[in-house]
Formats: structure tokens, C-alpha cells, sequence
């Protein structure tokens, strides 16, 4: 029988790891394909995902990998994603964000709220999250380059002396603001393929425009951007919380509002259950439960 939630988590991996193809298999032998990385579920059960041509980064792929294959029950009749609902509710808001994100063909989804600096769910592996105090500032450095008619995109490829020059049109508090955030992304994007530039950009930008929404029209629960290569779509629920879902294309409003209203019911029951945590003293953080 087909698993509507399986799949949607196949189709996530797919996506995320830039495969051709992601897939549970079962047999005694390993594929030999060098096109192919494999993690041994149990019992001879594998995930597996296929490229078009041999990855470069395998190893840092596989990490990638292990970290969802984590997800899968070992039954060794049939892997199914494990119940989290009494090990580890923060997975399951996690699990249902990855299958929205699959649904509605989202980059990335994700739980916050109003009230305290945390992520509370996200659809993406935990470590490749940034914190969400430096998802804002990275958000205010676009802002303020693209009122300039700068992308921040661009801005990070620059040597350094072309840096300097851009940054001197600035005034002394911009200047320093938008050096912190380059040299941050810098360090952090060393590793492009655990850490995807692009990624983390156009979350920074839909977290920070939602929330800016938000402080602007609290009395609106909706918020809808689309652009060529960018697109956001966000709904508040239970008074403080709001999912917001991250494109990289210009996304169709219908089928997104769709998948969204479906798993919200779902999702706000889930979010609800959540234990209290209490803000970290340096603002941001990700809620970082263990996997297992």
C-alpha cells in the first residue's frame, strides 16, 4: 500500500540532496554504482539516492543522508517513518513540515512564533539550520543592499578589495552590520554543499519580511510573496505561531495555500503538545532535540 508520507519524505531527500532519484530498497548486496550512496536502514533495508553523474562530495552527501535516514522505523517487513510521538515530538512537527514542504513543493518550511527566538519546527536537516537571530541580520543585510540595488547573493562572490569599495557607500553603523554578515555566511558556507548559499538566503529573507509583516498588520494571518526566483506564503495559527513556506521559484499560490491549509489542522495540534523551552540568553536558537 502506498504511504502518502514516505513518499513525500522521498521527495524531500530528492530535492535536498539534489538527486535524480531517492528510494527504500531491500536486497543482500550494496549497489556498485558510483552514481549511487546508500545507508543501511536494517536488516538489508537501504535508503538510497541516485545523481545523474558521481557525486564529488560523497562524504559530506552521506552525512546528509544518515541524518534522514535516522526518520526510518527498522521493521524489517517494511520501513515506515517511525512514531515519534512519545521519543521525540519536535520530530514529528519536523516530519510533517518535511511533508508539506514535498506537497506543496517548498525549498523549506517552517514553525516560529511571536513571542520568543526559536524555530520550532523545520522541514530542513537540523544542522544545516542557522540560528534565527542571524537568519534576521542576514535578512536586514539584504534589505539594506537591495535598497541600494545590491544583491546580497553577489556581494558574498566579491574579492575583497571590490568588497571594500561597496561597503564605503555605506554609512559607519551599515558598514560594520553588513561586513559581520559576510564574514558570518563566508565561514559558514565553506562547505556549499552542507550549507547551501542560497538556501539559507531565501529563508533569511521570508523569516524577516513575515515577521516585519506581522509587526506591521497583526490582524492579518496571511502573508504572499512571488517573484521569478523567490516566493513565500505564511499563516499564523493558535494567536502566536505562524509556518512559513520558502520557495526558490515563482510557486502556485493555490496549490501551496492548498497543501498548507490541509496540514494545518495537523500541525497546530502537534506544535501545541510541544514542552516548554526556555530562550536561550544569546537570542536565536534552533530547538536542537536529539534524532534518536
Amino acid at each position: 500500500m502506498k504511504n502518502p508520507t514516505l513518499v513525500k519524505l522521498l521527495e524531500v531527500i530528492e530535492r535536498d540532496l539534489g538527486a535524480s532519484e531517492a528510494r527504500l530498497e531491500f536486497g543482500t548486496r550494496k549497489p556498485e554504482d558510483a552514481r549511487t550512496l546508500c545507508i543501511e536502514i536494517s536488516d538489508g533495508w537501504r535508503l538510497a539516492v541516485v545523481f545523474n553523474e558521481a557525486p564529488k562530495t560523497r562524504e559530506t552527501l552521506l552525512e546528509r543522508l544518515k541524518v534522514y535516514a535516522s526518520s526510518f522505523g527498522d521493521a524489517p517487513e517494511a520501513p515506515s517513518i517511525r512514531a515519534l510521538s512519545a521519543e521525540n515530538p519536535t520530530l514529528r512537527v519536523d516530519e510533517t513540515l518535511a511533508a508539506l514542504a514535498g506537497q506543496s513543493h517548498a525549498r523549506a518550511a517552517f514553525v516560529v512564533d511571536e513571542q520568543s527566538p526559536i524555530i520550532w519546527g523545520a522541514s530542513l536537516p537540523r544542522e544545516q539550520l542557522d540560528e534565527l537571530e542571524d537568519y534576521f541580520e542576514t535578512g536586514r543585510a539584504f534589505a539594506i543592499l537591495a535598497a541600494r540595488g545590491h544583491d546580497l547573493w553577489d556581494t558574498l562572490s566579491l574579492e575583497e578589495s571590490d568588497l571594500n569599495t561597496l561597503l564605503r557607500t555605506f554609512s559607519a553603523r551599515e558598514q560594520a552590520d553588513l561586513r559581520a554578515v559576510v564574514e558570518r555566511l563566508r565561514r559558514r558556507h565553506s562547505e556549499p554543499e552542507r550549507y547551501p548559499w542560497r538556501t539559507d538566503l531565501l529563508i533569511a529573507r521570508a523569516l524577516t519580511e513575515t515577521s516585519r509583516h506581522i509587526k506591521t498588520d497583526n490582524n492579518n494571518v496571511r502573508y504572499v510573496e512571488r517573484q521569478t526566483n523567490y516566493g513565500c506564503l505564511a499563516r499564523a495559527f493558535a494567536s502566536i505561531y505562524r509556518v512559513v513556506l520558502v520557495f526558490d521559484h515563482s510557486f502556485s499560490e493555490l496549490h501551496a495555500e492548498g497543501a498548507l491549509v490541509r496540514a494545518l489542522p495537523r500541525l497546530e495540534r502537534m506544535v501545541l503538545s510541544l514542552p516548554p523551552i526556555e530562550p536561550p540568553p544569546r537570542g536565536a536558537k534552533v530547538v536542537k532535540l536529539p534524532l534518536r
